[in-house]
Order: structure tokens, then sequence, then C-alpha cells
């Protein structure tokens, strides 16, 4: 049980379009958590920043060993999902997504996979997927806008 940090409700809209990960404290030794955040932290800059200047291959080839160490850790997988939806590929956007949610239920993820079902035609599917995220966030914009949309579609 480790120590994490998490988007305020108010900055949720926010946190859907930017890379954040928690930092989880897996060690109770300070030393050694404190280089894990650190790593986690960098990690973390460097992925926003080669994602935000359209770098996509170099963001998802730091997360790869990353992944590769550990394949289910959620924030990473989210971090990889955002990065693939942010270069547009939706399918392999899902595929993180929906490997992070299997561990970890998270607003980013869930609207990640409600627009790849959305884009693949399953409304339904989407729908409810729109529909868990306005439970969690009742003034989600961006889930209140596509699960509209949606309805209207059906």
């Amino acid at each position: 049980a480790g120590w994490r940090l998490r988007p305020s409700r108010t900055s949720r809209v926010k946190h859907l379009y930017t890379l954040n990960f928690t930092i989880s404290n897996p060690s109770k030794n300070p030393s050694a958590s404190g280089a894990v955040s650190l790593e986690r932290q960098n990690l973390r800059d460097r992925v926003n920043a080669l994602t935000a200047a359209g770098h996509f291959a170099e963001a998802i080839e730091l997360l790869e060993a990353p992944l590769t160490r550990a394949p289910r850790d959620a924030d990473l997988l989210r971090t990889r999902a955002m990065v693939e939806h942010r270069a547009g590929r939706g399918g392999a956007a899902a595929h993180f997504a929906e490997r992070a949610e299997a561990i970890e239920t998270h607003p980013n993820t869930i609207m990640i996979v409600a627009q790849a079902k959305a884009n693949a035609g399953e409304t339904d599917e989407a729908l409810s997927r729109c529909r868990t995220l306005l439970a969690m966030y009742p003034g989600d914009v961006d889930a209140r806008l596509l699960g509209d949309g949606l309805s209207n579609c059906t």
C-alpha cells in the first residue's frame, strides 16, 4: 500500500488531454521511493514533451522498456493509450486503455475506450462507457457530448 497522486475532480477535463499518470510508491524505503518517483516523473515529462511535439513514435519507444518490466502497470498502460490516442491510432489506444481498465478504472481510459467503440460503430458499448464516466464525473463535458451524440444515433 503506497501513496498516490490523483487529479482533482475539478481538473478532470484537463487530464483527458494531457498525459498524466499516478506516481506510486511501492517501497517503504524513502530513498528508493524517491528514486522511483523521480524516475517516473522524468519519464512522464519526456513522454509529455515528445507527445506535445508530435513525436509519437519516440514517446512510445520511451514507454517500451518500462512496460516490458511492468506489463500490468495501469499508469504506464494508460499513458501508452493516451499517446496512441493523440497519434490518432484508436485501435491501439483502445487496446492499451482496456488493459489498463482491467487493472484500475480511470476516467481517461474509459473515455478512450468509449471513443474507440463509437468509431467502430459499437454505439451501445460506447454509450455504456459514457454513462459510467458520467456517473463518476456528472459534469464531464466530453462524456456528455459523446453520449448525447451516440444517443441521437441509436
